[in-house]
């Protein structure tokens, strides 16, 4: 077989490459991932050390870690055996459907220990498809540095742990800018998605289209206000799309609730 158009996204540890072959392929069935929970069951398929058709039964261990090798987007974290052979492979739940790609484990020996890493599908399905479409992955932002609500940080400010994401720097002339975000805003919602952690707001903002307008709640000196932002690209969050292609007066709009 003959694989080409290749194209990959190293920061999320997905590529898409197009396979030319006379043969028909079966095709697997996506799941939901955001549908998972901590402890559901799950099988991870491949040929571990060239052991073919090799099926590994776990669970779901943890949802939304970090690893520093793969910058953008979250992780589950299974027990399902990983290592060479499966890794790259599917994760699925107990009706056969893919939830997950596996992708990493953590190990002090250089083997499997009992902690596996897979991309959530819903997660690797967008990345593939700007990769397909684009040839590279467009990702989203507001222009802001952000801080967690940790219980040390939130009893300084007087609010309650991880209510929101807090906003302690806003970048000059960025997108968050132009909305009329400030330094100390606290962000309860995003595009109607209520985040409570940086990482969860991170992948929020960073799928919806670049130019898109979106709402956004925060608390501001105990008043929850709404407000209207116009996305930037990434790679340059001052580059706010220009105003004759978005909606100008959603962009200051704001609305206040006692």
């Amino acid at each position: 077989m003959i694989a080409d158009d290749v194209y990959s996204d190293p920061d999320s540890d997905i590529a898409v490459l197009r396979i030319r072959s006379d043969r028909q392929f079966d095709i697997a069935t996506l799941g939901d991932s955001d549908e998972l929970e901590i402890g559901d069951w799950v099988l991870a398929i491949g040929s571990p050390f060239k052991l073919e058709a090799t099926v590994c039964a776990g669970i779901i261990s943890a949802k939304n870690r970090g690893l520093e090798k793969i910058r953008r987007g979250r992780l589950f974290q299974t027990d399902a055996a990983i290592n060479p052979g499966n890794s790259g492979g599917p994760l699925v739940d107990l009706d056969g459907n893919v939830i997950a790609i596996s992708t990493a484990i953590a190990t002090r020996n250089g083997g499997y220990q009992g902690i596996g890493f897979a991309i959530p599908v819903n997660q690797a399905r967008w990345i593939a498809r700007e990769l397909a479409q684009y040839e590279r992955v467009r990702r989203a932002a507001m222009g802001v540095r952000l801080a967690e609500l940790n219980p040390k940080l939130a009893n300084k400010l007087n609010l309650p742990s991880y209510l929101g994401v807090l906003v302690y720097q806003v970048i000059k002339d960025s997108a968050a800018d132009v909305a009329g975000l400030e330094s100390l805003d606290v962000i309860l919602e995003f595009a109607g998605q209520r985040v409570r952690k940086m990482s969860a707001l991170q992948q929020a903002v960073e799928q919806q289209p670049v130019g898109s307008t979106q709402d956004i709640k925060i608390l501001r000196r105990g008043k929850e206000i709404t407000k209207h932002i116009v996305l930037a690209p990434l790679e340059d969050p001052t580059a706010v799309p220009n105003q004759d292609d978005a909606d100008e007066d959603d962009t200051s709009a704001e609305t206040q609730q006692p």
